[in-house]
């Protein structure tokens, strides 16, 4: 890759105080280090805006909005009304996930790669009992373009973008 387009990661935050550290570490210490990461308190009652607060201080990268609680959806549009940077990618990240180091790395060279809109990879789940599942059974990352619109909307409603959750995917700011 020639340049390095930045990454707006947007993190919705409510009341994950036990699992937000874990979180933001995977998001600071990822390999692809072009990215701006939104933290959207959204009215939690515990230590979680603070934790947000604290590492804003510690890592430039991080913006914190401190909003109401209006659910997922409304803190994921707040992030999204902030990505003033003019990133060109987005994702989102729940504060209870993890990620795996490299994965916006390698997103981002799948998106190059097919010349793609959406690229997309396999998810674990994991238990407080430590066990763990692969949710997510795919044999590579999947990535899609919007020049087809109706195959896109096809495979969004035939669960060939598997897993309906935003987590695991790498957008096109322009979606």
């Amino acid at each position: 890759m020639n340049k390095e387009p930045l990454i707006n990661i947007i993190v919705p935050v409510y009341n994950t105080e036990k699992y937000i550290r874990k979180c933001l570490d995977s998001i600071i210490n990822q390999t692809y280090r072009n990215l701006e990461i939104i933290l959207v308190d959204d009215g939690s009652t515990d230590s979680s805006g603070d934790i947000c607060d604290e590492y804003a201080h510690k890592d430039s990268r991080i913006k914190v909005i401190h909003k109401d609680n209006g659910g997922l959806s409304s803190a994921r549009n707040a992030g999204l009304d902030v990505c003033t940077s003019g990133g060109e990618f987005v994702a989102f990240v729940d504060s209870d996930d993890w990620l795996e180091l490299n994965m916006y790395e390698t997103l981002l060279e799948q998106i190059y790669l097919y010349n793609a809109d959406i690229a997309t990879c396999k998810i674990s789940i994991e238990y407080s009992d430590n066990s763990r599942i692969v949710h997510k059974k795919l044999k590579s990352n999947i990535c899609f373009s919007v020049q087809d619109k109706e195959v896109l909307i096809k495979n969004f409603l035939n669960r060939k973008i598997y897993y309906s959750s935003a987590n695991d995917k790498l957008y096109n700011i322009k979606l």
